[in-house]
């Protein structure tokens, strides 16, 4: 991945990053990149071994009723909030 693409993603995730993270950034993600490329190499026509995971036991618990969170602390943190709600940027216009 490229130095611009780098940035222009964190623009848009609104971080901000020195050069050398821009840097070590681009070579990390052009490292993963790679490592997708070889996964999609892999033939998965066949399940092979994963196929005995079909058979597995599901350990499980009963849903069972508990208390919520008050309003109180569940807006406790929030950056933004108004009479009991978060409040957020416009997403849809």
């Amino acid at each position: 991945m490229d130095r611009i693409t780098v940035e222009e993603v964190a623009k848009l995730a609104r971080l901000r990053l020195t050069s050398e993270e821009v840097e070590s950034l681009a070579s990390e993600l052009t490292k993963i990149g790679d490592y997708i490329g070889q996964l999609s190499a892999v033939s998965t026509d066949s399940p092979g071994a994963i196929g005995a995971s079909l058979n597995a036991q599901t350990n499980t618990r009963e849903d069972e009723p508990s208390a919520s969170s008050s309003i109180e602390s569940a807006l406790r943190n929030a950056p933004r909030k108004e009479q009991g709600f978060f409040l957020t940027r416009q997403v849809v216009e």
